[in-house]
């Protein structure tokens, strides 16, 4: 049931993306175009995992944290285009995390 949910859910994300990612022009820079990075924010190992995979074969640059400090901390150095944020999650929650 939630890997069922959690594909639902990255479907409809990444159907959404196409739109996204072509208002962002593909991030040219230097004539050559960039990877867009994806933080994933969640605890839980095993989906991370699977919502790694599914953004590197949808040209992500995935970029994985597993509690709430530690997503602010890869958030403030790598500038990610995108986060993929849990609310759940030690530390900091995902409310917190947007917060700051």
């Amino acid at each position: 049931m939630i890997v069922d949910n959690l594909y639902t859910s990255m479907y409809k994300y990444f159907v959404f993306k196409n739109t996204f990612k072509s208002q962002l022009s593909d991030k040219i820079v230097l004539g050559v175009i960039s990877m867009l990075k994806i933080l994933i924010a969640d605890d839980n190992q095993q989906i991370t995992s699977i919502l790694a995979e599914y953004a590197k074969k949808n040209d992500y640059i995935p970029i994985i944290a597993f509690d709430g400090v530690q997503a602010l901390e890869i958030f403030n150095d790598q500038q990610p285009d995108i986060v993929l944020l849990d609310v759940m999650m030690p530390h900091k929650d995902g409310f917190e995390v947007c917060k700051d």
